[in-house]
């Protein structure tokens, strides 16, 4: 998943989309907000839930966007994971879990369920 936003230091970051592949392979979707996502990781603490409501756009492949509205919810499991990467072992990940509503998407009725999980590494700056 590559996220597309702003990071701002610990634990601040705001978010404009992300784009990620489909588990098989056979297509990238990119997703667009219509307003940036704000998060400060360090106004919540472990176990805290946390809900927002989200619009935008998303595109599968080259095909053209399609208007899409949900909202996700979601919390900070712990903030001390050891996880091994490609680039070694890394410590302090942050790590979160939650799930996430497509309410709306334009020509489809039925809302899609989606399982996050996430880890952030709490000392890794780009």
């Amino acid at each position: 998943m590559d996220v597309f936003g702003q990071y701002y230091g610990p634990g601040k970051i705001d978010i404009a989309g992300f784009s990620v592949g489909s588990p098989d392979g056979s297509a990238d979707y990119t997703v667009t907000f219509d307003d940036v996502v704000s998060l400060d990781e360090s106004s919540f603490g472990v176990d805290e839930e946390q809900e927002f409501t989200v619009s935008g756009s998303i595109q599968a492949g080259d095909n053209s966007p399609i208007s899409v509205s949900g909202h996700t919810t979601f919390k900070k499991t712990t903030e001390d994971e050891t996880v091994e990467t490609e680039l070694g072992v890394v410590s302090g990940v942050h790590v979160f879990e939650g799930e996430a509503t497509i309410d709306k998407v334009e020509g489809i009725e039925a809302p899609v369920f989606l399982k996050l999980f996430v880890g952030v590494s709490a000392r890794y700056e780009v």
